[in-house]
């Protein structure tokens, strides 16, 4: 291991070595400094010797720091500054609490205790400050005498198995109690009395005077004092050289010019076009305002696992540090889909060995910035975030503060600056203090606070580690928390088993947890229907009299529609249509739509929707790249077709006089010379179909791209049909809205699951598609009872204007919760999803009602259809995720038209 490499897994531990003359000097947390690192500084004695004195030449541009003079008001340091502001925005949360709980079992001499808190607090000014403020401007007011008081809370009077569930409940009350920084002093303890052997002390801090690296101070400092006085002595503590406020002063004075030049450019460039937020896989949608709610999940890796982590890093030339935090990365990216990551990790910034036995707030914290795409091995990927943490120690000395400043990062109370998660690793030996006739143990405390989205804390036993995930619930549930955490242990056991795999490689799932989720994600297999029309035809015969199709002037029965689909689907065949040959179908929405539609599926073809509405060159690409040699259309939409090599058939309404002839009510009128009458004989040589026939093809936004034609077969629109009648999406007699464009998918479902269900398609006339006003009235009138509408236009729509409305599916968009709870409460209200290379909406749910900031269900996947959200290797993700969603079974199209590259 190199000096450099062995300095930064120092410093993670906050061991920091100096030079004395020829000799190492250092000081650390207790129990920080291992028999195993003893071992590797005694190695690498004269290489960090060198390293040391080369470090120490390049600093000497840093002033010595000393007493400053009292009589002026004293400064905030930088950090203190930022957490005084914030704590101004969003007071009294209690999120920058820090607490520390203790059970002391054995005689436990209060007295003593009270005393060392006492001697603490004449020693730390930290303890006797507070930050009052005038016009907007706070400054340290450090008291001469603070009472540090000790109440005490007897609970030995209570029943012996209700004492330590109350104890906890005090002590995690304790923790989040707020403090008010105008007024001191910034900390509290609070003893629980169990019984004679047993107590619990709690003391809370505001981070405002407290950081890590003091804990270990502040008890090895209590300790020390509490052995004293119980043996009758006084105290004997060195002399503190200098206070926090003297540093804050100092801080302020050499951190300017050209040195402070060169760290703000190293970190502007650092950032530069870095992703704002992290969009972690939350449950809920981000609050306008962080409420800093938050819960702890637990999670540990065994001594094998540790062991193959350690010898892992030694390997690659790496911290165990690097190592973890390289894992987190790797979890980040595979959680999120971004390679861009930028993650917060704090340092002692303790750079003066006078600031080494203060209390106070001196941690900075640094943004880490890797990017991991490339899908690289996680060996390589230890490499890039190698390099990115050494150039991030090589410019501690920036204040994070300083730095959001400098860049002008927009405040925004919705999430935090520049990283919005942390990561940090700390010895778990650092309390392995004694004290005379006493047994400690550190508890944890739960504090429900979380000042990030997300902070993964991990402590390094002898043996094992043991690690936190703290994470806001305003974003996220409990149970995803603890997910996360088994989550980062089974990529961390991946990772040691083979690290030179590529990282999207990587299992999250063992193999018994795929199953699960393959098991879960799984839909049953029912009978599909043979063709799309076939539940249509078998109506007709049976309840011909019933509407089928109504727009304003104009309506066809269920007899009437299928003997004109029938007639058109007779004079197709006769002109020379081929089976799965592609039709145009070009008309304003009518029942002459319907019955292009119906006729083409009859006839063995498949129809290409075209909306007449489209821009020429948007219609004359679809006619060339589909390759149509006709177009159903009719007077109103024949202006709007491009010239081309193709022809046309005018489908008319009312053309012909002859009422009681098939046609007798439309009309279509072939050119180039066709028969006007069907030749002998032809009336009953319809096509027979399979049900994966082509059914229509539809033509993609072209938002990603040229436009591309999805081929759909006839089984997977027939199905989609079956699914929704069978779920009670539509009934007989619904009326049903028919106001998606003919180009849209959805214009598919509108027309075949009502007339597979009995239903009547109720044509929305074109104004009422322009005005929500114009389109409630025409509902009420036309007693509209389903509609399949995008949820843009359903937040515009209100419940009370369609009292008949029974079933309404969000869909073609994402759906919000107030629409969704909004409508839930006036109809049965459906969430679908599909894209168009899929047959309508594969998946499908009810949505009775979603808590304010969750996302809205999209259902599961309907019989015959599979749906799994995939990475980027195709394999499937836990719960909770991103990914991209994977659909199989009958709802797949066949691809894209003439692009088999591209399917």
């Amino acid at each position: 291991m190199s000096a450099a490499a062995l300095i930064r897994r120092l410093r993670e531990r906050d061991i920091r070595l100096w030079t004395d003359g020829a000799k190492l000097r250092y000081s650390a947390p207790e129990g920080a400094m291992t028999e195993e690192i003893r071992a590797e500084v005694a190695k690498h004695r004269a290489e960090l010797l060198a390293f040391l004195a080369a470090a120490e030449a390049a600093n000497d541009d840093m002033p010595p720091l000393g007493r400053a003079p009292r009589g002026a008001p004293l400064p905030l340091s930088f950090a203190q500054e930022r957490l005084w502001f914030l704590e101004q925005l969003v007071p009294d949360t209690g999120a920058y609490n820090v607490a520390k709980t203790i059970r002391f079992r054995g005689r436990l001499d209060i007295a003593a205790l009270r005393g060392a808190f006492r001697t603490l607090a004449a020693r730390h000014e930290t303890l006797r400050t507070c930050f009052p403020s005038e016009d907007g401007r706070a400054t340290q007011v450090v008291a001469e005498t603070v009472a540090a008081d000790l109440p005490i809370v007897d609970l030995a009077q209570l029943d012996p198995a209700r004492r330590d569930p109350v104890a906890r409940h005090l002590a995690d009350s304790h923790a989040r109690r707020a403090f008010d920084l105008r007024r001191g002093p910034l900390w509290h303890v609070l003893l629980l009395r169990l019984d004679d052997e047993e107590h619990v002390l709690s003391v809370v801090l505001h981070h405002i005077v407290f950081d890590g690296w003091s804990a270990g101070v502040l008890v090895a400092e209590i300790a020390e004092s509490y052995r004293a006085l119980t043996a009758g002595a006084a105290p004997n503590l060195p002399e503190l050289p200098v206070q926090y406020a003297d540093f804050a002063v100092w801080q302020r004075g050499w951190l300017r010019g050209e040195r402070l030049d060169r760290e703000l450019d190293f970190w502007r460039d650092r950032l530069a076009g870095a992703p704002p937020v992290l969009d972690l896989p939350a449950d809920r949608r981000r609050t306008t305002v962080q409420s800093a709610r938050g819960a702890v999940a637990v999670f540990a890796v065994d001594a094998d696992g540790t062991a193959a982590l350690r010898r892992l890093s030694r390997e690659c030339g790496a911290t165990l540090f690097m190592t973890l935090m390289t894992a987190f990365k790797v979890l980040l990216y595979r959680c999120c889909g971004q390679s861009d990551l930028v993650v917060g990790t704090p340092i002692a910034n303790r750079r003066k060995s006078e600031l080494e036995r203060l209390i106070g707030f001196f941690v900075n914290m640094l943004a880490v910035r890797t990017d991991l795409g490339g899908n690289p091995s996680f060996v390589d990927a230890l490499e890039r975030v190698k390099s990115s943490l050494v150039d991030a120690y090589s410019h501690q000395d920036l204040p994070f503060e300083y730095l959001v400043k400098a860049l002008g990062v927009p405040r925004d109370l919705s999430h935090a600056p520049v990283f919005q998660v942390a990561f940090q690793l700390q010895s778990a030996r650092a309390e392995a203090i004694e004290l005379p006739g006493l047994v400690l143990e550190q508890m944890e405390t739960d504090d429900r606070t979380a000042k990030l989205d997300m902070t993964v804390s991990i402590s390094e036993g002898e043996r094992t580690l043991q690690g936190t995930v703290q994470a806001s619930t305003d974003l996220f549930d409990r149970e995803t928390i603890e997910r996360l955490g088994s989550l980062y242990v089974r990529l961390l056991g991946a990772i040691a088993a083979n690290p030179r795999i590529p990282i999207d490689g990587l299992p999250l799932l063992d193999r018994q947890e795929r199953e699960a989720v393959l098991r879960a994600s799984a839909s049953p297999a029912k009978p599909v229907p043979a063709l799309l029309q076939a539940r249509f035809e078998r109506l007709a015969q049976r309840t011909g009299d019933l509407v089928a199709v109504a727009d304003r002037d104009f309506q066809l029965t269920y007899r009437e529609l299928n003997e004109q689909a029938a007639y058109l689907a007779r004079r197709l065949v006769a002109a020379g249509v081929r089976r799965e040959q592609l039709i145009g179908i070009c008309m304003p929405r009518s029942a002459e739509t319907i019955v292009a539609m119906l006729g083409v599926l009859k006839a063995g073809a498949a129809f290409v929707p075209m909306d007449h509405t489209y821009p020429a060159e948007r219609l004359a690409r679809m006619i060339e790249d589909s390759r149509l040699r006709l177009v159903i259309t009719n007077a109103a939409a024949r202006a709007a077709l491009p010239c081309g090599d193709y022809d046309s058939l005018a489908l008319e309404r009312g053309a012909r006089a002859d009422a009681a002839s098939p046609a007798g009510r439309l009309a279509a009128e072939l050119p180039g010379g066709l028969p006007a009458e069907l030749p002998g004989g032809l009336a009953a040589e319809l096509p027979t179909m399979e049900p994966q026939s082509l059914a229509y093809v539809i033509y993609t936004s072209g938002s990603t791209g040229m436009p591309k034609g999805a081929l759909l077969q006839h089984d997977g629109a027939a199905n989609f049909a079956a699914r929704c009648i069978e779920q009670k999406l539509v009934g007989p007699h619904c009326r049903f809205m028919k106001f998606a464009s003919i180009g849209f998918d959805a214009s598919i479902a509108e027309v075949f699951i009502t007339l597979n269900a009995g239903g009547c398609v109720c044509i929305v006339p074109d104004d009422a598609r322009r005005s929500t006003d114009v389109l409630q009235d025409w509902a009420r009138e036309q007693a509209a009872t389903d509609a399949i509408l995008p949820p843009t236009l359903v937040a515009l729509l209100e419940p009370a204007a369609f009292r008949t409305m029974r079933m309404l599916t969000a869909g073609g968009e994402a759906c919000g919760p107030e629409i969704a709870n909004r409508w839930g409460r006036a109809a049965r209200f459906f969430n679908a999803y599909g894209p168009t290379e899929t047959s309508v909406g594969p998946v499908l749910g009810r949505v009775r009602e979603v808590a304010p900031g969750e996302r809205v269900p999209i259902g599961r996947p309907l019989a015959n259809v599979s749906a799994y959200v995939v990475d980027r290797a195709f394999e499937v993700v836990p719960p909770g995720i991103v990914g991209e969603i994977c659909i199989g079974g009958v709802a797949v199209g066949r691809g894209y038209l003439g692009r088999p590259d591209m399917t």
